[in-house]
């Protein structure tokens, strides 16, 4: 579309592509002070709205978070009052690629554990 690069590090940067990337850029700081504003009452919002960017503990003192912690301690937290589900995604195999499978699994249980391999034996 139009607008679909505003500004460009290889072609030409417009006057009305860089007025449209002010545009834009005044509407994401309207809406991080309205989300400020609506969802922490407490922060100061000219003390964060500068256009800075808070990490860590930085942003933990100005109130902008509760707390720092990664994202397995989240979900782990969050399993003792709510229902965390894990999903993972199963690529379809061919045909031919699960005839290989099980045809190298009959190969390797026929030939028995390779044990100049260090590590776990699996016996079948």
């Amino acid at each position: 579309g139009e607008y679909k690069r505003t500004l460009t590090m290889f072609g030409e940067n417009t006057e009305k592509g860089r007025e449209k990337f002010k545009e834009e850029l005044e509407d994401v700081h309207t809406l991080f002070k309205d989300f400020i504003a609506e969802h922490r009452p407490q922060v100061d919002i000219e003390n964060v709205a500068t256009g800075e960017a808070w990490y860590g503990k930085r942003a933990l003192e100005r109130k902008l978070v509760d707390e720092i912690q990664t994202s397995d301690e989240y979900i782990l937290n969050s399993c003792t009052d709510r229902d965390v589900y894990q999903v993972s995604y199963v690529e379809d195999r061919s045909k031919v690629e699960a005839l290989m499978e099980r045809f190298q699994g009959a190969l390797t249980r026929l030939k028995g554990p390779d044990l100049s391999q260090p590590g776990p034996t699996h016996l079948y």
